[in-house]
């Protein structure tokens, strides 16, 4: 089994960047949110692209956002895109991340990422397990 976890480390953050943070804080709720059991992994996928595209026009960010973990560290069938229509279903462990690129240009290019390990329960809840705090995403959020 192998999980993985990202934060960035903002020290005296410009203000851009600040925003680009909680943006991305915001879209990875929305992705953890929308993977939900019966429903195709590319929704999960669409939420969380559509609240960046809302919040801040011109963000940067990847063509995915993680991938299922399984007898692969990735599995390619369960990569989190537009395309994917594989239904989430219990038992999934997905690498969740939001990584958001060119964030402000002055003195030099910025990222933003932030990445968990998630097990979808048989309930159909997703548990955290790269957190300091066991979150279920059906009853809490960041």
């Amino acid at each position: 089994m192998c999980s993985m976890a990202s934060r960035t480390l903002l020290v005296n953050p410009k203000e851009e960047q600040r925003q680009a943070y909680m943006i991305a804080n915001d879209a990875l709720d929305a992705l953890v949110k929308s993977l939900k059991v019966g429903s195709p992994i590319s929704d999960a996928y669409v939420a969380a692209k559509n609240l960046i595209d809302s919040r801040k026009e011109g963000l940067q960010y990847h063509s995915n956002f993680g991938f299922g973990i399984g007898s692969q560290f990735k599995e390619e069938k369960l990569i989190i895109n537009a395309k994917n229509n594989t239904p989430v279903e219990p038992g999934m462990v997905f690498h969740v991340r939001i990584t958001l690129n060119n964030v402000h240009k002055d003195p030099s290019r910025s990222v933003i990422g932030i990445g968990d390990t998630l097990f979808i329960d048989k309930d159909g809840s997703a548990n955290l397990l790269t957190s300091s705090i066991q979150k279920r995403y059906n009853d809490i959020s960041y």
